[in-house]
């Protein structure tokens, strides 16, 4: 009997139901079980709990956790890799298929011994972009990471005695997946795609994407400056007059660039409000400089503080 009729065979051994999707509640336990015994070899008595885990998970009950104990070679991993499978093989089971599978030794932070839970759900989040196969939206992406089921291996060999000693990784990593289990929130930064698209008036302009966009937004909150760059041993080759001459010509270069960028962008904006878009131009810009406070002081930690302040006092003189 195929795998696929193990689970689609009502526990009684009735025919087959007619072909069409089933209702998440009516894959039973028992049904599961015969599913996930068709991939592993004994472990009966575990699999009954994952079975009945699989389908609290799946008809939105709360589910718990599962510890699986047991030496090395027993099929704990080969459990975790079923479950994966049966997600992949139930057509029902498709919203549920981003499953992560995470060594918990990547969990913990070695240099600084901090236990890292956001490396979790970045798997998470990297399973459900895979599974999807396509660039998702907020939406999708959201509710996709919500059905994921996350299993972390090898937590025995993360054990808080190492060698007679006292292990700090794996201290930080019990802690840690203690707090995790009772609940807690982890907020991550992620990106998803929404009804729109960033990209400068030229661009929009003319790929024509005006014929799809309704509205547009002047948030100014980018700009990609060119640099003019020579190397040293070049430079030094020059003469003061030579050095003099390309510094005044590139500061010339420099203001006719921005010159004519302002005055396209001007043209180009006249342009697509000809076309019909509805062009917001009154955006409160101190909140987008606000959102990137954070931002500037990681760059300060490795450009150095100063650098970064004579680069923004540079931008804000150049306004």
């Amino acid at each position: 009997m195929s795998k696929e009729r193990v689970l689609q065979d009502k526990e009684s051994g009735a025919k087959a139901a007619a072909p069409g999707p089933r209702r998440l509640e009516d894959i039973t336990p028992p049904q599961i079980l015969a599913g996930l015994k068709t991939g592993v070899l004994g472990q009966d008595d575990a699999l009954r709990f994952v079975s009945v885990a699989i389908y609290k998970h799946t008809t939105g009950k709360v589910s718990g956790n599962i510890i699986l104990i047991g030496n090395s070679g027993t099929g704990k991993t080969t459990l975790m890799n079923n479950i994966q499978r049966l997600y992949h093989e139930v057509p029902e089971y498709n919203p549920f298929r981003a499953m992560a599978i995470l060594n918990a030794n990547l969990l913990v932070d070695s240099d600084r011994l901090e236990f890292r839970p956001d490396r979790l759900l970045n798997a998470v989040e990297q399973r459900a972009r895979s599974v999807m196969g396509r660039v998702p939206t907020s939406a999708e992406l959201k509710a996709t990471m919500e059905r994921a089921t996350v299993c972390v291996d090898e937590i025995d060999k993360m054990s808080s005695i190492l060698g007679g000693k006292p292990n700090p990784i794996g201290v930080a990593l019990q802690q840690g997946l203690l707090t995790l289990m009772e609940g807690a929130i982890i907020p991550i930064r992620t990106h998803a795609v929404v009804d729109g698209e960033e990209n400068p008036l030229s661009v929009i302009y003319h790929n024509k994407y005006y014929e799809a966009q309704k509205y547009l937004t002047l948030t100014k909150h980018v700009y990609n400056s060119m640099v003019h760059v020579i190397s040293k041993r070049t430079w030094d080759k020059l003469t003061p007059d030579q050095q003099k001459i390309v510094k005044e010509e590139s500061k010339k270069a420099g203001d006719f660039f921005r010159k004519a960028i302002v005055d396209e962008e001007k043209s180009l904006l006249g342009e697509l409000k000809a076309k019909g878009m509805d062009v917001v131009e009154q955006v409160d810009l101190a909140k987008f400089r606000q959102a990137m406070g954070p931002a500037y002081e990681r760059i300060g930690a490795y450009a150095g503080e100063e650098n970064v302040k004579k680069f923004m006092k540079m931008v804000q003189e150049t306004k």
